[in-house]
């Protein structure tokens, strides 16, 4: 019986921290497609948010379409963009290329990424454990659609004019590693 309860105990505390390593991926990284947020608002918060990792940091910091802006911010603050901290950002897990957690959206926090009614998105696709930033845009929503093209979900950037009257969509579609506009809409909601 001491023998037993030893390989149990041994057992045990093998499977322990391997048990607690899967609680954390499982919290870090979303399981169901289904359920992640696809629709993301200026001043509302994200539905699944996660902080962003040291890689996705670095990955926007050094890329061509958010420098200008992130170099703006970091001299409104007196800090360098390499000093950006990560908690200037909110990311969510998104299933970009059909594969678990392949993309991730990101919301600024800070208020030099603001205008009147509108913040900045970016979205960042994700290979093993590196990311790149495919797209970044400012709108009052940033919505990630069901539709792909090339293997990427289509994304679009909703824009609300005259207090809501008017909502103008444009639409993204993925090629040759970046996003392009491939349509745009404008509505009138309250026009019967």
């Amino acid at each position: 019986m001491r023998k037993i309860c030893s390989k149990c105990i041994r057992f045990i505390l093998k499977i322990i921290p391997l048990l607690a390593l899967s609680l954390c991926v499982a919290q870090s990284e979303p399981h169901d497609a289904s359920k992640q947020q696809t629709i993301f608002s200026a001043g509302e918060e994200f539905e699944h948010p996660v902080v962003l990792p040291s890689a996705a940091l670095k990955a926007l910091e050094t890329s061509k379409l958010s420098a200008e802006m992130l170099r703006d911010c970091a001299l409104d603050e007196g800090i360098k963009v390499s000093e950006i901290p990560a908690s200037w950002f909110v990311g969510s897990w998104i299933e970009l290329s059909r594969g678990r957690s392949s993309g991730m959206v990101v919301g600024a926090k800070p208020v030099c990424f603001w205008g009147a009614h509108i913040t900045q998105f970016w979205l960042l696709s994700k290979n093993g454990d590196d990311y790149n930033v495919v797209f970044t845009g400012r709108a009052d929503a940033f919505e990630v659609l069901s539709k792909r093209t090339n293997g990427y979900c289509d994304v679009e950037l909703i824009f609300a004019g005259q207090a809501g009257a008017e909502i103008t969509s444009v639409t993204f579609e993925y090629a040759n590693g970046e996003y392009t506009e491939s349509d745009s809409r404008n509505e009138r909601p309250y026009n019967n």
